[in-house]
């Protein structure tokens, strides 16, 4: 195998003790610095995977539009190898007003180039799409109730 090849085995290691350790976190802000971390080995992992097979990412640019009270991503931009609009990404969002919570109803993604598009998450034929029923407090995280629920 070769160097490059270890060395993203390394990495795909170090990402899964880094998720162990996420599962195990009771602060906050451990748990927001180890994500940090996990981001930052895939993305090394990722450049050295496309570095040495000589592939390059399918959007050389991305503009992503967030939400400023949700903080959902609600559009994207996707730009080409040449700088230009490639494709546009929009989730369309319900408001669910007794939760208080938005969520995503439909996602599409247009094709600039070609004009075609994708419709993703239509439910709206199901019964029921949303349950919003099942209460959960902080105890229900812990390590302890994970484990409980865990199948091994």
């Amino acid at each position: 195998m070769s160097l490059a090849g270890q060395f993203v085995n390394l990495l795909a290691a170090l990402l899964l003790l880094i998720a162990f350790a996420m599962l195990s976190q009771r602060r906050i802000l451990s748990l927001i610095h180890l994500f940090a971390w996990q981001g930052v080995t895939l993305a090394i992992s990722t450049a050295i995977v496309a570095y040495t097979t000589g592939q390059s990412h399918l959007y050389s640019r991305r503009t992503l539009y967030v939400d400023e009270d949700s903080w959902q991503i609600l559009a994207v931009d996707c730009y080409d190898s040449r700088g230009t609009l490639y494709r546009v990404q929009e989730g369309h969002v319900i408001n669910f007003y007794d939760v208080p919570a938005i969520w995503t109803a439909l996602e599409t993604v247009y094709d600039l180039s070609n004009g075609r598009y994708l419709a993703l998450g239509l439910d709206n034929e199901e019964p029921r799409s949303r349950d919003f029923s099942q209460k959960r407090t902080a105890a229900d995280y812990t390590t302890a109730a994970l484990q409980r629920r865990g199948v091994r």
